[in-house]
């Protein structure tokens, strides 16, 4: 975006911050709204209910976002907006808890005295409903006064995709962008950019372009992938591309699940591709039996990786949003008519987080899902980080291949390599 908003919320920043709005144009950023105190924070409010629900900090908001889908917000949304609500300027977050030192801590107290009798359900749809209405109300007021709808979510509370995708549905709202690493992984990547633009005053603006991918990490080559197979004297083919995508493609559709590792892996929170564990979306049984394996909550859906080119059919509102879409950080609703065909990608309350994937931004992984699609008629695959719950996602390829022998995945398309179960020999 040449000119746009730029609004950030986190847990707590620099300066005792928690949110900022700001216009970038001409390759500069002009503050425009600012939200301190600890409790007023949106992050550290979302935080301290994931924790009250014996959840962790920091770690499983995720979880609480997935679990609001099955409850009511209505029996504590009234005391939830003393805890966090949009200030009456409308640019800012406020909160009935601004004591200078322990704004916060009286913020927690008082959750965790309210929310005592409510189910846990509703105790998330409450925090999920609370943060989306004063989010939305701080864009509303800022897209108003400054005529700008072109809007840039980053921080951790943009890690939230059914807030983005609330933003995005705005209707004075043109389109939205979310930073594919909106957490503090992010950090690293705006020091360098300011660091260039200290340098060279103008350089980034002479030079902005869209973000292309976030495939920035190690990559392994079939060398390196042989000799580690080798080592742990696993039987295993090499195959051309058209082969392995052929071979992934007729497991996923026999209803395997496959370890999809290849090229570089990816910069920040989401499986994109290219270390992702793909099924097929058909099966409203894999959704259990995957969590079982990979030691995951069954509250938590799965997310579709979807040809960019037939997103439309299946997801609506792709247009607002279908850029951040490359790297699955908002949701769409589904249409109708595809709801019933992929239960296993569609979360309880009819929405689903896709990853559109590009034939000029992923080949290879563009293929796999084209193959299934000439299959099975449905042009997404089912797509979930390839890691066990609570540890990092696979980077090396020892990390994959003790997915394969741990049980957790029925094959592996490692490389140039084509690697079938031990365990379940005979069903590929």
């Amino acid at each position: 975006f040449d000119d746009c908003l730029v609004i950030t919320a986190d847990g707590h920043g620099d300066l005792d911050e928690v949110h900022s709005t700001n216009r970038y144009r001409n390759g500069t950023l002009e503050t425009l709204s600012v939200t301190d105190g600890k409790g007023r924070s949106p992050g550290l409010f979302y935080q301290t209910i994931t924790e009250l629900l014996g959840f962790r900090p920091v770690r499983h908001e995720g979880k609480v976002l997935g679990l609001a889908a099955f409850g009511d917000p209505a029996p504590l949304l009234g005391e939830f907006r003393k805890a966090l609500r949009a200030a009456p300027c409308g640019t800012r977050f406020d909160s009935d808890f601004d004591h200078p030192l322990d704004a916060h801590e009286q913020r927690r107290e008082f959750l965790a005295s309210v929310i005592k009798g409510h189910s846990r359900e509703n105790i998330a749809a409450a925090a999920q409903q609370a943060l989306e209405d004063a989010f939305v109300t701080i864009v509303r007021k800022q897209v108003a006064d400054t005529g700008i709808g072109l809007v840039a979510l980053n921080g951790g509370v943009a890690a939230n995709v059914k807030l983005n995708q609330r933003i995005a549905a705005l209707p004075e709202v043109e389109r939205i962008f979310v930073f594919p690493g909106m957490s503090d992984t992010g950090n690293a990547i705006g020091a360098a950019l300011l660091a260039i633009e200290a340098d060279s005053p103008g350089f980034l603006a002479a030079k902005q372009h869209a973000l292309v991918d976030v495939y920035l990490g190690p990559e392994y080559g079939d060398a390196a992938i042989e000799q580690e197979l080798q080592a742990h004297h696993l039987n295993y083919q090499r195959l051309d591309e058209h082969a392995l995508v052929e071979r992934a493609a007729q497991a996923i559709n026999g209803g395997l699940v496959v370890g999809w590792f290849q090229g570089r892996m990816e910069f920040g929170p989401r499986a994109l591709g290219n270390r992702s564990m793909v099924g097929r979306p058909t099966d409203a049984d894999i959704n259990k039996s995957l969590n079982d394996r990979l030691e995951r909550t069954e509250f938590m859906p799965f997310a579709p990786s979807a040809l960019a080119e037939r997103a439309g059919e299946v997801f609506i509102g792709i247009d607002k949003a279908a850029h951040p879409a490359e790297f699955m950080t908002v949701t769409f609703d589904v249409h109708d008519e595809w709801k019933a065909r992929i239960p296993a990608v569609v979360h309880v309350d009819g929405t689903a987080r896709p990853q559109l994937v590009r034939a000029d931004r992923n080949p290879l992984y563009h293929a796999l899902i084209k193959r299934y699609c000439e299959l099975s008629g449905i042009p997404l695959v089912l797509n979930t980080s390839f890691n066990v719950h609570e540890e990092p996602i696979v980077c090396a390829p020892a990390e994959g291949i003790r997915a394969l022998r741990e049980d957790r995945i029925d094959a592996l398309a490692i490389g140039a390599f084509w690697v079938d179960n031990p365990l379940r020999k005979g069903t590929v």
